[in-house]
C-alpha cells in the first residue's frame, strides 16, 4: 500500500529539522508570536497514543514519518515501531510496514485475561487454547492442560507465520 505522496521534501525536512537520538530539533526561530527558539525539540503529543506530530509549511504530519523521510527520500504506506512505543522515533526503531504486518506487531489486548496474547481458557472444558491470524485465517493450537504448555505452542506458532513482525507478549512468569 502506497501512501500519498508528502507536499514536504526530504529537503525541506534538513532545512528545518537536525535529527538526533530519535528526536526532531528546530534549526532555526520558526512561527509568529508563539514562535519557538532554535534547539527545541519539535513536535508535540497527539492524544492517548503517545504519537507526536509537527505542523510543516501549514501542513501536519507525525515526527516518526518525517525522520523517515529524512534518512530514506520516501514514504512506505505503514512505518512500524519495532518495538510497539510510538515515543521511540530512533531510525533504527521503525521499519516499512504493510497494514497486516503493523498488527502482528501489536501489543497485549486490554481485554486478555490470560496474560499471554493469542492464549485463551475454554469456559466448557478449562483447557487453555491459542490463535494466531495471519493472512486472513485463524490458526489454532490445543486444548493443552497447562497454560505455559500452550504458551509455548502459540509463541512457536507466531514465530513462524508473522516471522519479524512477530510479538511475544507474556505477563505470566
Amino acid at each position: 500500500m502506497k501512501a500519498k505522496p508528502p507536499t514536504v521534501t526530504p529537503e525541506r525536512l534538513h532545512e528545518l529539522f537536525e535529527y538526533r537520538d530519535g528526536a526532531l530539533y528546530w534549526k532555526h526561530r520558526h512561527g509568529g508570536k508563539n514562535s519557538r527558539a532554535a534547539g527545541t525539540k519539535a513536535g508535540t503529543p497527539l492524544g492517548k497514543r503517545k504519537y507526536l506530530r509537527v505542523s510543516v509549511d501549514y501542513q501536519f504530519y507525525y515526527v516518526h514519518r518525517l525522520i523517515w523521510l529524512m534518512h530514506h527520500g520516501d514514504l512506505p504506506g505503514v512505518i512500524d515501531h519495532i518495538d510497539g512505543d510510538p515515543s521511540n522515533n530512533r531510525i533504527e526503531n521503525l521499519r516499512a510496514a504493510t497494514f497486516a504486518g503493523n498488527m502482528r506487531n501489536s501489543k497485549l489486548s486490554k481485554r486478555n485475561k490470560s496474560g499471554i496474547k493469542g492464549v485463551q481458557r475454554c469456559n466448557k472444558t478449562g483447557l487453555w487454547r491459542g490463535e494466531v491470524y495471519a493472512d486472513g485465517c485463524s490458526h489454532r493450537v490445543g486444548p493443552f492442560e497447562s497454560l505455559e504448555q500452550c504458551g509455548e505452542a502459540v509463541r512457536e506458532l507466531r514465530e513462524r507465520l508473522h516471522g519479524e513482525f512477530a510479538r511475544h507478549v507474556s505477563l505470566v512468569v
